[in-house]
Order: structure tokens, then sequence, then C-alpha cells
């Protein structure tokens, strides 16, 4: 049997935690397994392992970009908006560089002032 590389935390054994999305912060339905962690830490119950989409997310970026709302551009404290945009509604609100970039990450996040200016809705349905 090849080894899966994880190393088992003695008092915590596999020390599973569940996935979260970075993008819509809800559970991806992924079960992580990190083993043993730096101080042999317990994981924690839920939360953020990687920026890989969930499988919701990634349909809405398939549609669109998803723009999520952040106090400002340096802590990125999310401020609850959350929306998915077309590429062309992008090309309309911002320079041609700036919509290029964004249409190529498929997300970002927009300060508060910027979000506001532009109308985007407030919590609600994703």
């Amino acid at each position: 049997m090849s080894d899966p590389g994880i190393k088992l935390s003695p008092r915590h054994g596999l020390n599973p935690s569940m996935g979260i999305c970075y993008y819509c912060n809800e559970e991806s339905g992924e079960i992580i397994i990190p083993g043993r962690l730096k101080g042999d830490a317990e994981a924690p119950h839920a939360a953020v392992w990687h920026k890989d989409p969930c499988p919701k997310c990634a349909k809405w970026m398939e549609q669109g970009i998803i723009l999520i709302s952040v106090r400002n551009d340096a802590d990125s404290e999310r401020t609850g908006g959350w929306c998915v945009v077309t590429e062309n509604a992008i090309q309309r609100m911002l320079t041609a560089d700036a919509a290029e970039g964004l249409c190529k990450a498929r997300w970002a996040f927009m300060p508060d002032e910027m979000w506001d200016s532009f109308g985007l809705p407030r919590g609600g349905e994703k």
C-alpha cells in the first residue's frame, strides 16, 4: 500500500475537518483530512483549506464573475454583499485592463465604497 503522505496526529488521528468554500463561505461537501497540524493542534470543525471553488461556485464562475463586498482592499473583511455579474457588465463598469483581468480570474473582492457606487445588492439569495 502506498503512503498517502498524511502524518497522523497522536492526539487527533486523521483530524478531520469540513471544507468551506472560499467564495460563498458555505460547506463545500469536502471532508479534509489534515492529520497532524503544527503543534499537534486539533483541526477546526469547518474551515477554508484552499481556493478551489465548490461545485455551485464553479457553475457561477462559468456563467459570470463572482463579486464579494469587503470593508476595504487591505483587510478583505467581508461585509455581506455577494453577487454574480456578466462579463458584459464588468466591461461596462471597469477599464478595459481591469475588466480583462477580472474576467480571467472569475471573482474579486470589491470595497464597499465601489460596491455601493455600482448599486450592487447586499444579502439575499446566491
